[in-house]
């Protein structure tokens, strides 16, 4: 099975516009929901359109589970901040081990842009929405209404 980094670049989650966002607190209202992967990149290359096609992600209760055909991965969703963009990390199990990986997102709408580190080391987040480097993941999301 492959491991939630590795998948990162399908998740790409998340762009999480004008959100009244609490560190540390509940996931924002507006981000919950299911949302369906429309484009996505890592390491300036396009991810595969038809495999995006095939990825969800419902983001409730102050986690986030990404499911693709045959995987299913679940992170806690922390110190979220407002701004733009907004800042997020996804709290992670690599091996026993809790590992956080520094994010940010955008929400506009219904439209959802995640941009992550796969690093799980502090000072790693990124700095805008591409994904040039192959440890940085970008995914757009639609929600599913």
């Amino acid at each position: 099975m492959t491991s939630f980094v590795s998948r990162l670049p399908v998740v790409a989650l998340l762009a999480f516009s004008t959100l009244s966002l609490m560190a540390q607190g509940p996931t924002p209202a507006k981000l919950e929901g299911e949302w369906k992967a429309v484009k996505g990149s890592r390491g300036g290359r396009e991810l595969d359109a038809e495999h995006l096609s095939k990825v969800t992600v419902t983001i409730a209760g102050g986690t986030i589970t990404i499911k693709e055909p045959g995987i299913s991965e679940k992170a806690t969703l922390a110190n979220i901040t407002a701004g733009k963009p907004g800042t997020v990390d996804l709290v992670i199990d690599i091996k026993g081990k809790s590992a956080t990986l520094e994010g940010i997102f955008e929400l506009d709408g219904d439209d959802l842009a995640l941009c992550l580190s796969k690093l799980p080391e502090k000072g790693t987040r990124p700095k805008g929405f591409e994904a040039t480097a192959e440890s940085v993941s970008l995914l757009r999301l639609k929600r599913v209404k």
